[in-house]
């Protein structure tokens, strides 16, 4: 309702500086100067030194200034800053922009003096872009502060850097390519707004098309990917991450190495928000040129036109590489195509014309009739030197026929003097060219990217399967008296107890403390059976000679259980063993082994790991890595993402495997994730799968102290569904009616709600005429943040289905103290005080996100709306904007 609270930081019509001076070879010299250059709002200057600087009048303290300042812009020495930001709140400002010197550290650890600067920023309630912010230009409105001296172009894309030396790079590089900034950004240290406040700005700022981030590290995931999944919805965002190496993984026990890095845990993160991640900055100038040309393609068939066939060759096999197969073309496109002139030859997505007479004319032609062709996404123009060619010329016809069009065209000048020359001309025409057809394919990829991504973003999930709760109590009480008894590693009794709780099928499994007692053991349960070394102090049985597997009668056991306790003493003489586990073989000769891990990352909290299982498992690098909550689509995918997915199916003669046991052993490993936050790692491994059932064969649950608070469950990046906000409602026609959070698997309900809503009940609830909900609507009505918004759903069973009567929403405003609601009744169950219950229990829920604000718009002749909002304690006001809108504003008590 209200403007986005950064946009006087990001657009201020007024500015000071504070530090200014005219000083040469100074930072504040070179701001003061190109500020009062270019900005063309009003503009103030601060140093007690001066009087006047560039001729225009200079203040000794900000508090001097009676006008409004929307931005303070802060260059002075680094003992001043404090008191800086003291004065600036007592002037009225709320945004400073802190370019002055902080110590800083490798890897941008936040120093004492900075934590002391950001405790003073809190108390008077300004937010800091800093310090040792190097850039923030906003070209449309000439606002530039930056350290750079190149000269930016307006344009659609936004940067966003935490390095100083890659946003210089960037603008630099920009410059020379002819691409347009929307916003260069660089943040510095750091240390009040974050990535996600930066991008949450940018995801609805109308002069950004197309996102690209730099990013050392994560420090509020949550955040991070909240702003980055509402951003990636709406526009592509790319991110590059420095230190691929932060946040190795190490064993909790063994304290070895996994050949995993948690680099993983981060590409996966940003896939899941919808986003793309490159690893190179090479990559990331690519992404940018792309993305600075402003077109998106609606598929991924690239037809390719070119002078030759090997660098067709060259680009397909990319393509091929990034996942993508090249698409034929039709028969009768290639006729048309063809029709141009008898030496055209095409194959597979290509047309390649070694006419050297008509080049221009042919290409120019060709290139025509694939834009105007529906079966083409895109098209790649290829061109390799020629000395019979003007390379100029044909490439000043082909920037004629491209320019204005709306599919994506990159093109491809191969070589560096004549080539060089072609791509001058298309930069000039900001047409994205490039010098391999790796590069260019490279660049139409993140087109594609973005289009899944947000594909997968819209896709409605399976429907819900009705499951059985997990029993968190009794997980939870295993927990605690382990926590009790200072034990990290669960026992093999108490780790089955725990993933059984969560209904996850483990081999039964036997202690035994003597050679006897297993005996006895393996008499009752049946030969063949294994032995398995019980101690929270050994992570990898098998490095210690910890298993003994297929006994087949008492004397093999009793062998294997002398074995495994003399190679104990010998290999680890100090460790205290807890017995020898027993357990029955269970190995079918159709079974695939695997294993799936809960591992802890440092930025992202728990993570779910899928691969294949054994021994040597972690020497395979076969891993897929998910972030928690899973459904079952996110739980396929897991799946299809390793290689050994491949002989899940049938396989030779091994017949398929019951891939859906396995995608519920996954959601139920998940839901563990979730609900016990205490488990620092957990390992199941291996697994038996085959065409019946998912099996546990070993397991080892690691676990470890949590402080934080788990109402909003702040363990995990994302977060899950809120179970515990189930109510049950009497309706005045005495019908029994469920109230709970939305979930994605109610999209067919919420289709069937407003499908069935009059035309006035919809006006109503939208403002203006809705028919169907678009794709986009039903995605951002049912796949909720629910760390953002909230929505609840009055339900009724009918025909074993969740029927949907109604539903009250809202969600946060950015400056995260108010929020903004809606609702809307089915015609049917209105003026039975169903809208009334649905308000009250988002109100509560409000209250409990500890939110000062809840406001509303209602047309004003909703008269039904206008009485509840009166009834409900919300004030109200017309709207200064629509004279037909009134606001409605409830406050809570602080």
């Amino acid at each position: 309702m209200s403007e986005h609270y950064l946009k006087a930081l990001f657009d201020p019509s007024s500015i000071v500086i504070v530090g200014a001076s005219e000083t040469e070879q100074t930072l504040a010299a070179l701001i003061t100067k190109k500020l009062h250059k270019q900005f063309t709002g009003s503009l103030y200057f601060v140093n007690p030194r001066h009087k006047e600087i560039l001729e225009t009048p200079c203040y000794k303290k900000v508090t001097l200034i009676e006008e409004d300042i929307d931005l303070a812009i802060i260059v002075s020495p680094t003992r001043t800053v404090e008191k800086v930001i003291r004065e600036c709140a007592k002037q009225g400002i709320k945004n400073a922009f802190v370019m002055s010197k902080y110590a800083n550290t490798y890897k941008s650890q936040i120093t004492p003096e900075m934590k002391s600067l950001l405790k003073v920023a809190k108390e008077v309630d300004v937010r800091i872009l800093g310090p040792n912010a190097a850039a923030l230009i906003r070209p449309s409105t000439n606002f530039n502060a930056s350290i750079t001296d190149n000269k930016i172009i307006p344009g659609k894309l936004a940067v966003v850097a935490r390095s100083r030396t890659i946003c210089s790079s960037l603008i630099d590089w920009a410059e020379t390519e002819q691409v347009g900034f929307s916003s260069v950004i660089s943040r510095g240290s750091g240390i009040d707004l974050e990535f996600s406040d930066i991008i949450d700005f940018l995801a609805n700022d109308h002069k950004t098309s197309s996102i690209i981030v730099h990013i050392n590290q994560v420090t509020h995931s949550r955040a991070f990917m909240g702003a980055l999944k509402a951003a990636a919805m709406r526009k592509p965002v790319v991110i590059l991450k420095s230190s691929h190496d932060n946040g190795s993984y190490s064993d909790a026990i063994a304290k070895t190495k996994d050949v995993r890095a948690m680099d993983d845990v981060f590409r996966a993160a940003v896939l899941r928000a919808g986003a793309d991640h490159v690893t190179t900055l090479s990559q990331l100038y690519t992404a940018a040129k792309i993305l600075a040309n402003n077109r998106r393609t609606k598929g991924n068939n690239l037809a390719l036109i070119s002078n030759g066939y090997g660098p067709v060759m060259l680009a397909n096999d990319r393509l091929r590489d990034l996942g993508f197969q090249p698409t034929l073309l039709s028969k009768s496109l290639v006729e048309e195509l063809k029709g141009t002139s008898k030496n055209i030859y095409g194959f597979d997505n290509a047309i390649v014309i070694p006419d050297r007479k008509n080049t221009a004319e042919l290409y120019a032609k060709n290139i025509k009739i694939l834009l105007a062709s529906k079966e083409v996404d895109g098209i790649g123009i290829i061109f390799a030197p020629d000395a019979m060619i003007d390379s100029q010329n044909l490439a000043t016809e082909i920037a004629k026929v491209v320019k204005n069009a709306k599919k994506p065209t990159p093109t491809i000048w191969l070589g560096t003097a004549s080539g060089g020359q072609g791509r001058k001309i298309f930069t000039q025409e900001k047409i994205s060219n490039y010098r391999s057809p790796e590069a260019a394919m490279d660049g139409y990829s993140f087109l594609c990217n973005h289009l899944a991504n947000r594909k997968k973003l819209l896709q409605v999930p399976f429907p819900l399967n009705k499951t059985i709760p997990p029993k968190t109590a009794i997980a939870k009480e295993i927990i605690e008296k382990n926590l009790l008894q200072k034990r990290n590693v669960l026992s093999r009794k108490d780790s089955i107890k725990l993933l059984e709780a969560f209904h996850v099928k483990c081999n039964p499994a036997l202690h035994a403390d003597s050679v006897e007692e297993a005996i006895k053991i393996a008499d009752d349960i049946g030969y063949p059976v294994a032995l398995k070394i019980d101690s929270q102090h050994i992570t990898y049985k098998s490095d210690v000679e910890g298993v003994k597997l297929n006994l087949q009668d008492a004397k093999m056991l009793k062998k294997a259980f002398l074995q495994i306790k003399t190679s104990i003493s010998k290999i680890r003489s100090n460790i205290i063993i807890d017995g020898i586990i027993v357990e029955r073989m269970y190995a079918p000769s159709s079974g695939r082994v695997l294993n799936i891990s809960i591992l802890n990352d440092p930025a992202f909290g728990p993570v779910i790991s899928f691969g294949p299982g054994g021994t040597q498992s972690p020497a395979m690098k076969d891993r897929a890595i998910q972030l928690p909550p899973l459904n079952r689509r996110l739980a396929e995918d897991l799946i299809n993402n390793t290689q050994v997915s491949l002989i899940l199916d049938k396989y030779r003669n091994l017949p398929a495997t019951n891939k859906g046991k396995l995608r519920e052993m996954l959601i139920r490993v998940s839901e563990i994730a979730i609900h016990l936050p205490q488990i620092f790692e957990l390992t199941l491994n291996p697994i038996i799968l085959d065409e019946n059932e998912a099996i546990v064969n070993d397991h080892q649950i690691v676990i470890q102290k949590f402080n934080k608070d788990p109402k909003h469950f702040s363990h995990l990046a994302i977060h899950p569904y809120p179970s515990d906000w189930r109510r049950f409602i009497t309706i005045k026609n005495h019908k029994k009616v469920e109230l709970r959070p939305i979930r994605s698997e109610d999209a067919q309900a919420e289709v069937e709600l407003i499908n069935n809503m009059s035309s006035k009940s919809k006006y109503f609830r939208f403002m203006h005429a809705v028919n169907d909900l678009t794709p986009e609507m039903l995605s951002r009505f049912t796949k909720l943040d629910y760390d953002r918004e909230m929505a609840f759903g009055a339900f009724i069973q009918k025909k074993n289905k969740d029927k949907l009567l109604g539903v009250s929403r809202y969600s946060i405003n950015p400056d995260k103290k108010s929020c903004e609601f809606a609702i809307g009744i089915a015609d049917k169950y209105q003026g039975l005080g169903l809208a009334r219950q649905l308000m009250l229990i988002l109100i509560e829920h409000v209250k409990d996100r500890d939110l000062k604000i809840i406001e509303g718009t209602v047309l004003k002749n909703n008269t039904s709306m206008d009485n509840l909002m009166d009834s409900l304690g919300f004030k109200k006001s017309a709207s200064k904007d629509d004279y037909d809108i009134n606001i409605y504003t409830f406050e809570f008590d602080e």
